[in-house]
C-alpha cells in the first residue's frame, strides 16, 4: 500500500471534476468555491484515511514485533533444551566411562626408561586375570626388557589344556610357571632396585 502521507490533492478546477460541479454550483457558490470544498472534503477523506492507515501500519508492526519475539523465545527454548539435553548426554556419559573422565594429576612425564611388564603379562592383564607380583619385580622386568617380540610373536608352541587336549597357541601368551617365584615367597631383595 503506498504511502498515504505522499498523496498530493488534485486539482479540483479541471474538465475531469466537471460533473461534481455541475451537482454542487448554485447562485451563491461558483466554480472556484465548489473546487476550494472539494479539496476541502478531499483533505477531510484524506486525513481520515491517513489516521487509518497509520494504524494499520502500527498493527502490521506490533504482529512482526511479535511474531519476532515469539521466534526469539521459541530459538532461546530450544537451545535452553538441547544444552539441557546435551548436558544429560555428557553426565550419563562420565557415569558410563567414569575412567575416561577421571582428572589428570599435574605428573611429570618419566625421564628414564619405562619398565613394561612381558606380553604374557600384558595379556593377563587385559584379560583381567590374575598376575604374581613376580613378574613386576626388576628381575622379571629385566628378563622382559630383552624379550624380541619381532621374533617370538609369529612362533607357536604346543600347550596341554585343563582338559587334556593339546593346543597350539602363541608363544608369547605363555610362560614357564616353574620360573615364577609364588607371591610368598617373594622377599624384598627381588624388589630392589638394580
Amino acid at each position: 500500500m503506498e504511502d498515504l502521507n505522499q498523496v498530493v490533492c488534485p486539482d479540483f478546477s479541471t474538465e475531469e471534476y466537471n460533473e461534481a460541479h455541475l451537482q454542487l454550483v448554485s447562485d451563491t457558490i461558483d466554480n472556484e468555491q465548489v473546487a476550494q470544498i472539494l479539496g476541502s472534503l478531499w483533505e477531510i477523506h484524506n486525513n481520515k484515511e491517513k489516521a487509518q492507515w497509520a494504524i494499520q501500519r502500527a498493527e502490521k508492526a506490533r504482529r512482526v514485533q511479535e511474531a519476532n519475539e515469539q521466534a526469539v523465545e521459541e530459538h532461546a527454548e530450544e537451545q535452553h533444551c538441547a544444552c539441557e539435553e546435551e548436558e544429560a548426554a555428557c553426565l550419563e556419559e562420565q557415569k558410563k566411562y567414569k575412567a575416561k573422565f577421571m582428572p589428570i594429576c599435574n605428573v611429570k612425564a618419566p625421564n628414564g626408561p619405562v619398565n613394561i611388564p612381558a606380553p604374557y603379562v600384558s595379556r593377563k592383564l587385559l584379560k583381567g586375570d590374575y598376575c604374581e607380583l613376580y613378574f613386576f619385580t626388576n628381575a622379571s622386568l629385566a628378563e622382559a626388557e630383552s624379550f624380541n617380540p619381532s621374533v617370538n610373536d609369529e612362533a607357536l608352541t604346543l600347550l596341554k589344556a585343563d582338559n587334556g587336549q593339546r593346543l597350539w597357541v602363541p608363544a608369547s601368551t605363555t610362560r614357564d610357571k616353574s620360573s615364577v617365584i609364588k607371591d610368598e615367597d617373594l622377599t624384598w631383595d627381588n624388589s630392589e632396585k638394580q
